[in-house]
């Protein structure tokens, strides 16, 4: 799931006891600027959403996707890292400190595209395609295939969520560094459905956890 923008805000003022006047203030914004954003009752420019943004925290990157995930920049393009990592550093990163979720863009492809063969069941897809507002996690090896299917770059169909959102800073380098990993990538990987179409999607979820803590803990299989 991805955060939104007017909800950090809100959380922001709670825990500094600020008002919404208080905020502002603090920004240099108008108070109707603040109330517009909490309650979505007016749109507010990208300008302003940013000096928000970057008042209570948050990086670039992740004040751009709570503030309009419907119009994400492409990174590489209008949206820059500052570092690239190793694949073992990214691996590292995913395992502990973020997780993916999907952009309403990917819906767009699906819809587009039925007939493309994705290899994931509809139930699981349809569950991946409303990750951007539920609280549902998509896997490494989902999100490769997606984008080499719909042959399409990690930023035009998901998102990086750090699990500290706030105070997150590298968020960027570590999707770039995954975008350039996926666009290395010859084929999509095997999913779990092609492996066994029986498997139901609870039985994936539990292989996907069973496999990110077999990840994390650094398991390896005896012989």
């Amino acid at each position: 799931m991805i955060p939104r923008l007017k909800d950090l805000v809100i959380k922001y003022r709670e825990i500094k006891g600020l008002s919404r006047r208080g905020l502002s203030e603090y920004i240099g914004l108008s108070e109707k600027t603040i109330q517009n954003l909490e309650t979505a009752d007016t749109y507010i420019g990208s300008g302003s959403a940013k000096e928000i943004g970057r008042s209570i925290g948050l990086s670039e990157y992740n004040i751009l996707i709570s503030y309009n995930y419907f119009e994400v920049p492409v990174i590489g393009n209008e949206l820059r890292s500052n570092e690239i990592l190793t694949d073992e550093q990214m691996f590292e990163e995913l395992s502990f400190n973020y997780t993916i979720s999907a952009l309403p863009a990917l819906s767009k492809e699906i819809r587009e595209n039925e007939a493309y063969q994705t290899g994931i069941s509809k139930e699981r897809l349809e569950k991946i395609r409303l990750s951007f507002s539920e609280d549902t996690n998509v896997s490494i090896e989902e999100t490769i295939s997606l984008c080499k299917v719909f042959d399409k770059l990690f930023s035009e169909l998901f998102v990086l969520v750090a699990v500290d959102f706030v105070s997150d800073r590298r968020a960027i380098d570590v999707a770039h560094t995954f975008q350039k990993f996926i666009q290395r990538q010859t084929k999509p990987p095997l999913t779990f459905e092609q492996i066994d179409s029986k498997l139901t999607s609870d039985e994936i979820e539990y292989l996907i956890e069973s496999l990110n803590v077999y990840r994390k803990l650094g398991l390896t299989q005896t012989k």
